[in-house]
């Protein structure tokens, strides 16, 4: 096999991972195995047409050629099946177990005269606490490059997550790679792009054909999501210069062509369904599928599965096979669950190739009714150093609590662990704020649920109980490498903020029948809750804004009674908000927020802020009004029930919402979620109190 690929200084014309805290550590552990397995039997007896096992029901005939395309996409970091913030093993997931189905498959392409295409599809940096400890040890070999070496990869792309730690960290680590790392819509600018890094890479391998041998060249593109020049852009702006994903591609494709490939393989980072806050990369494969000379497509990003019931009943998507408009497509989900695998038959009777049938199949790690998969013992013994590195680091104290803290409710209710953050960002900014112009305005912090999203993949839910706190339980609240930014706004951007984010919840009708409270499409991460702020949302009336951020029909609107320090908040008003730098830096298309810059402020991790929070409780500052109560609550309707998901764990934890009684629990695919029903509130009532923070 000959690579050949080209580099960034070449011209170019012109984005928590999973499961990781201890949930009801008693009754969980002894269900948490089956909730792959499950996914697994859902995934067959929705579509037969997907396989849990490698075996292919495509074979190559005379004077054809098997090509076998390997994929893993959005690792974040789950290599071991460790898990570091309960600090003990866990799932069956993870690289350790892809490993040695990356072995059958590739000896069983092998023994069929076929050539073998390992790569992965990005967002495998970030993720873990092995992603947060590492990314700070350049010193270190680094876990995931030893991975892809171990094992064998072709080629890399990159994903939106993998640029969060900053370009420096990212250049530093991609020195590592052990093959070609393509990223066909992104220029470095400057002279610091890591000798990896190529726009394209072409390989070619000399298959026998009726008894000669002939040359099949195959091109690859990978694109990255444009967006993180959003979401990133305190990291990434200045530093690199990112293309539209289509408009690249419809360019390159026939460029690779042109320049004699005969198939072209395409890498994104990108999903199908509905975008998500007007977000391209969240619906681009269709469009990539309809782009003459593309072969096949490998998507991610969304922690979606193709082949697999997650894009049931979507056009042009054949969920059974594995196909977008007709181009074979595979997306493995997320977190070392799957191995992505596409079979492409080739015909070379002609003068080039073409690809005559293909098998497109996800293997799981954990398939239904069989024992767990083997481990690959020479990978988990590459990655014992790091693995006691971090538990050593993440063993380190921070303070104590004194009550639980846990993130069950955080999409629908009071949320402690939210609470604790956004206290923390608030004491770490008034200090920040000292002696500015800005220290006389009152204070708000906005915040959002990290872990309660099963539909994006999250990593579940924090469950933290009192007594010592250390840095595991610190990566455990804050998932993602967020920087504590502050902006300043009037009280009718609060007011637009607050409406935007209330749009998750359904419109819901009074009555004794249960209606699904949360908007599936929306995720959790962008349910702000600002605190500093009381207010009341009436899920009784339709929503102001789209998801996508655009306004709607002006209306009455959902948020009542918003109130700072007893008092009415009025358009003019004028606040300083904490909140994190994805939200600062454009993420999630807040309306409120257009147009709003952050302010300069000394650069500090959220995580840091609230290591200092709770290693200095006598150094903590309070700048919130209504600091004793939680900011928001339902308007009453009374005999209403509604649905909501929630971790297995919440059953526990059920006192810390009194004012929405549990009607019925229903375990929901087990050791994954428990289906509550509630009642809404009855009567108005005063705001939550506060946990004790």
């Amino acid at each position: 096999m000959r690579l050949t690929h080209s580099h960034f200084h070449d011209p170019m014309r012109h984005n928590h991972a999973f499961l990781q805290a201890p949930i009801w550590a008693d009754m969980v552990q002894g269900v948490e195995d089956k909730l792959f397995a499950l996914d697994e039997t859902e995934m067959n007896h929705h579509h037969p047409g997907s396989h849990a096992e490698p075996a292919s029901e495509v074979r190559p005939g005379p004077g054809e050629h098997l090509l076998r395309l390997l994929t893993t996409t959005d690792l974040h970091m789950n290599l071991d099946g460790y898990d570091y913030c309960a600090d003990r093993p866990s799932l069956p997931i993870g690289m350790t177990r892809v490993g040695p189905l990356i072995a059958t498959a590739r000896h069983e392409a092998q023994q069929a005269g076929g050539s073998v295409v390992l790569v992965d599809n990005g967002d495998g940096l970030q993720g873990t606490p092995m992603a947060d400890v590492m990314a700070e040890r350049s010193d270190q070999p680094h876990p995931l490059m030893q991975v892809f070496d171990h094992l064998g990869y072709t080629a890399l792309g990159l994903g939106n997550h993998d640029f969060n730690f900053g370009l420096d960290t990212l250049t530093q680590i991609l020195k590592q790679a052990p093959c070609p790392v393509v990223v066909s819509n992104l220029r470095w600018l400057g002279g610091d792009a890591p000798d990896s890094l190529c726009d394209h890479l072409t390989i070619t391998v000399e298959p026998v054909v009726n008894g000669a041998r002939k040359p099949l060249t195959i091109g690859l593109l990978a694109f990255v999501p444009p967006e993180i020049l959003v979401w990133d852009s305190h990291l990434l702006q200045g530093r690199v210069e990112v293309e539209d994903m289509l408009s690249c591609a419809a360019r390159r494709v026939p460029d690779l062509r042109a320049g004699g490939c005969d198939l072209v393989v395409v890498l994104a980072h990108a999903g199908l369904g509905v975008p998500i806050h007007g977000l391209h990369s969240d619906d681009v494969l269709k469009t990539l599928a309809s782009i003459d000379g593309v072969d096949a497509l490998i998507g991610g990003h969304t922690h979606k599965r193709l082949p697999g019931c997650d894009h049931a009943d979507m056009d042009e998507v054949d969920t059974a096979k594995g196909s977008v408009r007709g181009v074979p497509t595979v997306m493995a989900g997320h977190s070392g669950a799957y191995l992505g695998q596409i079979d492409l038959i080739l015909d070379g009777h002609g003068p080039g190739w073409r690809c005559d049938r293909f098998d497109s199949r996800l293997i799981h790690v954990a398939p239904a009714g069989q024992p767990k998969r083997p481990e690959d013992p020479k990978l988990r013994k590459l990655l014992a150093p790091a693995q006691r590195l971090v538990r050593a680091s993440l063993a380190k104290p921070v303070g104590h609590l004194s009550h639980h803290l846990h993130d069950y409710f955080g999409s629908f209710s009071t949320d402690p662990a939210l609470e604790l953050i956004a206290r923390a960002n608030a004491s770490a900014l008034a200090g920040m704020l000292d002696g500015t112009e800005w220290q006389s305005l009152p204070m708000l912090s906005a915040t959002a649920p990290q872990g309660s999203s099963f539909d994006a993949g999250g990593r579940g839910f924090s469950d933290i109980p009192p007594g010592p706190v250390s840095m595991r339980h610190v990566s455990d609240l804050c998932v993602f490498p967020d920087l504590l930014n502050a902006v300043v706004v009037t009280g009718r951007q609060i007011r637009d903020w607050l409406e935007q984010t209330a749009s998750q919840f359904h419109r819901l009708q009074p009555g004794p029948t249960p209606q699904p409270l949360l908007n599936p499409h929306i995720p959790r991460y962008e349910f702000d809750v600002i605190f500093g702020l009381s207010y009341r949302i009436d899920v009784s009336r339709a929503t102001l804004f789209a998801p996508s951020g655009r306004p709607k029909k002006p209306q009455a609107g959902r948020i009542r009674q918003l109130r700072h320090d007893g008092k009415p908040v009025r358009d003019e008003d004028r606040f300083v908000v904490a909140l994190s730098s994805y939200r600062a830096n454009g993420g999630g298309n807040v309306f409120g927020l257009r147009d709003v810059a952050p302010l300069d402020l000394p650069r500090m991790m959220i995580s840091d802020a609230v290591v200092h929070y709770l290693r200095h409780p006598g150094a903590r500052r309070h700048p919130l009004s209504t600091k004793d109560r939680y900011p928001w609550r339902f308007t009453p309707m009374p005999d209403t029930l509604v649905t909501v998901d929630t971790g297995l764990g919440a059953m526990t934890h059920l006192h810390d919402i009194p004012d929405m009684p549990v009607r019925q629990m229903r375990i929901d695919h087990p050791g994954k979620r428990v289906e509550l029903t509630l009642e809404l509130p009855r009567q108005p009532l005063q705001p939550a109190q506060a946990p004790r923070i």
